[in-house]
C-alpha cells in the first residue's frame, strides 16, 4: 500500500473514543454496598457503557467490565454460538459473558435497547439494529452456564429515548432482585443521562479540535464511518492505525456529525440512529 510510515502522533478519534468510554473508575468491591455487577463489553455497550457505568455506580454497585476483545475471548464463547452467519461483533458477545461468569460474577446485566436516544428529531426514527437490540436473548437461550441458579443474568428490554419510562422499567426490573428505592433509581438515571451527554460533548469537542488542527497544518483527515463497536481494535482490524501511518488523521462520524445539516427526506429509510449520524457526517 505504499510502505509509508510516520512516527508523528496524529489524531485518532477511534482510539480516543475507546479510552474515553471504557477508562472509568469503579467502586472498590469492599465499599460497594450492593456488591458487584458484570457488564459485557459488547455491541451497544460501545455506545452506552458510560451511561450504564454511571447508573450502577450511583446505585452503589462495583462495575466489572469484561476485557478488551481478542481472539481468545472469541474462542471462549465459540461452543455457545448458534449461528455461523451472525456478525463477528455479535459472536464476540458470547466470550465476554463467559469471561464474566468464569470470574465468579454472579450478577450480569446486558440490557436490550430497541430505541437509542433521539439525537436527530427530524430523522425517520432512531432504532438500533435487531442484533444490537436483542442479542442478549440469544445468549440467554444458548449458554448453559446461565442456567446455574446462582447466576443472575438480566437482559431487560429498555428504550433510552424516554427517561420517565426508563425509570419505571429499571425500578420494576431491579427491585425484583435488589433492595433499591424508586428515588435511588430516578437519581441514578438522571446522573447517567448527564454522563452520556458529557461523553457526547467530549467527542464532538475532539472532532472540532481535530478539524482545526487539519486546517492549521494542511494535513488530510479521513472520516472512518461505522457503528459504535468499530472503535474496538479486534473489530476494526487496525484500520484507524493504518490510516494514521500514512500521515492522515482519523475522525469518527459522531465527532463531526453535529456540524452537518441533512436535507430531508433522504433517498434511504433514515431510521437507524447510528446511520443518521453517517448521513450528517457525509
Amino acid at each position: 500500500a505504499g510502505n509509508v510510515s510516520t512516527k508523528e502522533k496524529l489524531p485518532n478519534l477511534f482510539d480516543y473514543k475507546y479510552h474515553l468510554l471504557f477508562d472509568r473508575e469503579c467502586l472498590p468491591e469492599s465499599t460497594a454496598k450492593r456488591g458487584v455487577v458484570g457488564l459485557p463489553r459488547v455491541l451497544g455497550m460501545y455506545e452506552n457503557y458510560p451511561f450504564w457505568h454511571k447508573f450502577f455506580t450511583e446505585l452503589g454497585f462495583s462495575v466489572k467490565l469484561s476485557p478488551k476483545s481478542s481472539r481468545e475471548i472469541y474462542d471462549r464463547g465459540i461452543e455457545t454460538m448458534p449461528s455461523e452467519s451472525v456478525c463477528y461483533p455479535a459472536k464476540l458477545a458470547h466470550g465476554h459473558v463467559v469471561w464474566l461468569i468464569k470470574q465468579g460474577i454472579t450478577s450480569i446485566i446486558y440490557p436490550c435497547v430497541p430505541y437509542e436516544r433521539n439525537e436527530m428529531p427530524d430523522a425517520n426514527n432512531h432504532y438500533n439494529c435487531p442484533i444490537v437490540t436483542s442479542y442478549a436473548e440469544n445468549i440467554k437461550n444458548n449458554m448453559e452456564e446461565l442456567r446455574d441458579p446462582n447466576v443472575l443474568f438480566m437482559n431487560p428490554f429498555l428504550a433510552l429515548d424516554n427517561a420517565d419510562a426508563l425509570k419505571v422499567r429499571l425500578y420494576d426490573e431491579l427491585s425484583k432482585h435488589f433492595d433499591v428505592t424508586k428515588e435511588e433509581i430516578d437519581h441514578a438515571v438522571d446522573e447517567a443521562y448527564k454522563e452520556a451527554a458529557q461523553v457526547r460533548k467530549d467527542v464532538q469537542a475532539k472532532g472540532e479540535e481535530t478539524l482545526a488542527y487539519l486546517a492549521e497544518t494542511g494535513k488530510m483527515g479521513i472520516v472512518l464511518c461505522g457503528r459504535p463497536y468499530h472503535i474496538d481494535p479486534e473489530i476494526n482490524h487496525g484500520i484507524p492505525e493504518l490510516i494514521n501511518s500514512f500521515g492522515i488523521a482519523v475522525l469518527s462520524e459522531d465527532s463531526i456529525c453535529h456540524l452537518g445539516h441533512v436535507e430531508r427526506p433522504l433517498i434511504v429509510s433514515d431510521q437507524w440512529m447510528y446511520h443518521s449520524r453517517l448521513y450528517a457526517a457525509a
